[in-house]
């Protein structure tokens, strides 16, 4: 007498599901045992400490970055016009929210992560617009007197 195939693809796929259980509490264990728990650089009196992962993570943000920087652009000053309007996206976490554990408990995440995100975020946004005005003050185009679309730029780096 044959089984039903229900029965069969049933046990089957509980079978699997198991197993996948399995696998993603290795996967799990693992990262966790080689990334977040050891630290690239230990607690300092000013910084850290920085865990293998958080570094990781940020050094794929920087790539991600200058990768959109070096999009498309034939000149330096191309370049220094992208980071600013980088510098402006990368501000928009920045403001996302009244508080911190406003945006932990928004999306779940532990409060730390959120101060994580926003000193990332606010390092790259102050480097890019650095790196936008540098970049425009060593570029041969000056601006003879000051019009009205800069003067929004120049309030904003008074404050």
């Amino acid at each position: 007498m044959l089984l039903p195939w229900g029965v069969v693809f049933s046990c089957f796929f509980s079978f699997a599901a198991h197993e996948f259980h399995n696998l993603k509490r290795r996967i799990v264990l693992f990262v966790v045992k080689n990334f977040t728990y050891p630290y690239f650089l230990a607690r300092h009196r000013f910084i850290g400490p920085w865990s293998r992962a958080f570094v990781c993570l940020n050094v794929i943000y920087a790539a991600a970055n200058i990768t959109c920087l070096a999009f498309q652009a034939s000149t330096i000053s191309e370049v220094g016009l992208a980071a600013a309007t980088l510098s402006l996206v990368n501000a928009m976490p920045l403001f996302a929210g009244p508080h911190f554990s406003y945006l932990a408990d928004l999306f779940g995440f532990p409060l730390g992560i959120c101060k994580n995100i926003h000193c990332s975020a606010g390092t790259m946004s102050f480097l890019l617009a650095l790196f936008h005005v540098l970049t425009m003050l060593s570029t041969a185009i000056k601006s003879p007197a000051i019009v009205a679309e800069d003067m929004f730029a120049i309030i904003v780096s008074l404050v």
